[in-house]
């Protein structure tokens, strides 16, 4: 774990300016022009950050629960967390890691569908981030997922590896 207090502090910073970003959205909303739109904006992408981030952590929580070998990812604007060794890993190890990563993302679906302000830009913009992420999960990560639950062996590849 201790690999991973890098990615631990880039991404409580990365809340704490999303959560900075959507106080102050509200301030800047009625004002109307383009400061209102930049803020807007910016909260917007911060929270459909915040969303990827969290769908990394569920993966990365499902892998530890598990015992499974991660090592974390060489740089901090890594796409991916970490990587997951699925030549020392379970099939049920790999299931859960990737369950992880669908049940945050689920969860922030949820509370975005429920608090996110459809009356203003940042909200929208933040829902959109959330919807083409959930369609890259749908069409990349769910049909891999889908095989292995059913029986095939598992991936292998760049993200798969610990060097």
């Amino acid at each position: 774990m201790k690999g991973f207090v890098k990615f631990a502090a880039r991404d409580v910073a990365v809340v704490v300016a999303a959560v900075l970003l959507w106080r102050i959205e509200p301030l800047w909303r009625h004002g109307g022009g383009a400061p209102s739109a930049i803020v807007g904006v910016l909260a917007g992408l911060a929270a459909g950050l915040v969303a990827a981030v969290a769908h990394e952590w569920g993966h990365l929580t499902g892998a530890l629960v598990t015992g499974s070998p991660v090592s974390p990812a060489a740089k901090l604007t890594s796409p991916f967390m970490f990587r997951f060794d699925t030549r020392r890993s379970s099939r049920r190890q790999f299931l859960v890691m990737s369950y992880g990563g669908f049940v945050a993302s689920a969860l922030i679906v949820f509370a975005y569908l429920t608090w996110m302000p459809l009356d203003a830009l940042s909200g929208w913009i933040a829902l959109s981030f959330v919807a083409l992420g959930l369609l890259a999960t749908i069409t990349l990560e769910v049909p891999v997922v889908w095989q292995v639950h059913r029986g095939a062996p598992l991936p292998t590849g760049a993200i798969y590896r610990q060097d």
